[in-house]
């Protein structure tokens, strides 16, 4: 009986030890993603196309396409953009 207690007891400590370890020593965790700011500009500083005016965009390439991206911000309940008339 004490020799099954004790060979229990053993049992259940090297288990928790090997559990503790193996934890510490196979974390599954990823490295953390390096990121870049690419540009970083504050919204007050730039002008842009005013408020129900056309704008227009030429490309300075002849020779490759124009890459663009464009953004539009908006009053809460106001419409995006306007029809041109």
């Amino acid at each position: 009986m004490k020799r099954r207690v004790l060979t229990l007891s053993l049992t259940l400590v090297v288990g928790i030890s090997l559990g503790i370890i193996g934890g510490q020593v196979l974390n599954a965790q990823q490295e953390p993603v390096k990121r870049t700011v690419l540009q970083k500009v504050d919204l007050g500083d730039k002008e842009g196309v005013p408020p129900k005016q056309v704008h227009g965009v030429t490309n300075a390439s002849k020779t490759a396409p124009a890459k663009i991206l464009g953004f539009l911000l908006a009053e809460k309940g106001q419409p995006m953009t306007t029809p041109v008339k």
